[in-house]
């Protein structure tokens, strides 16, 4: 397994040579929020050139591509994050080879269930590295690492391989899961509104319970303070 960057050290690798310090986070984010808007123009011909009608509600202007873009399902409350001490929502959802994997199979486990916005963009990238980087300490806590986001498949894939990522990533291509976990939210970017993900991290414990919950998350530092969160 690779080696272990200095906590805070920006990833060193070819693959992954994006400068990781935590006083980026924020333009990290930006610029994920600006791939995940136009995850919707570039990956779903429905919201392309959608007319804007009374019976369509929710039109958007997209910040790349061309027309006018409908958010991926109706706005709505998802209700409150899920909290501590709270059962963790099961779920059935394909990885990156198309296995099944259900939350429920991992009793007897800790979990590290983290929601992200979209494969191979800044943010999501370091926030992956780091994970990569470190683990060989995620394994010596026994922990069962899972990154969802609403990217495809085949997507994950591509993500996976391009940055010899050691974890299993699952498809939620209908955020559902998103939903039931309550980080499918309403998000702004440059004056626009669409429905995404939340970055956000749940540690379920053996018994299936959330034992911790990190919202907003900051890439850099994000390993870290999970690996943190497992030693507790």
């Amino acid at each position: 397994m690779p080696g272990r960057s200095r906590p805070g050290a920006p990833c060193r690798r070819a693959c992954c040579r994006i400068e990781a310090s935590a006083e980026l986070g924020c333009d990290l984010d930006r610029a994920d929020e600006a791939n995940e808007l136009g995850r919707f123009v570039d990956t779903d011909p429905r919201l392309v050139d959608a007319p804007a009608t009374a019976d369509v509600p929710h039109m958007l202007e997209p910040a790349f591509g061309r027309g006018r873009l409908r958010a991926p399902g109706p706005a709505c409350d998802n209700g409150p994050m899920l909290e501590i001490g709270t059962a963790a929502p099961d779920f059935d959802l394909p990885d990156q080879d198309g296995q099944r994997v259900r939350l429920a199979d991992l009793r007897g486990r800790s979990v590290v269930l983290y929601f992200y916005p979209k494969d191979d963009t800044p943010g999501c990238t370091t926030q992956a590295c780091g994970i990569r980087d470190a683990w060989g300490e995620f394994e010596r806590a026994g922990a069962v690492v899972l990154g969802v986001s609403p990217d495809s498949e085949k997507s994950h894939v591509k993500f996976k391989e391009k940055f010899d990522l050691p974890f299993t990533l699952l498809a939620d291509t209908d955020h559902a899961v998103a939903e039931a976990y309550g980080v499918w939210t309403l998000k702004k970017y440059m004056g626009r509104e669409y429905m995404g993900v939340e970055r956000t991290t749940f540690v379920i414990d053996a018994d299936g319970i959330v034992a911790k919950v990190f919202e907003k998350v900051k890439p850099a530092t994000h390993a870290d303070d999970v690996l943190a969160a497992l030693a507790a």
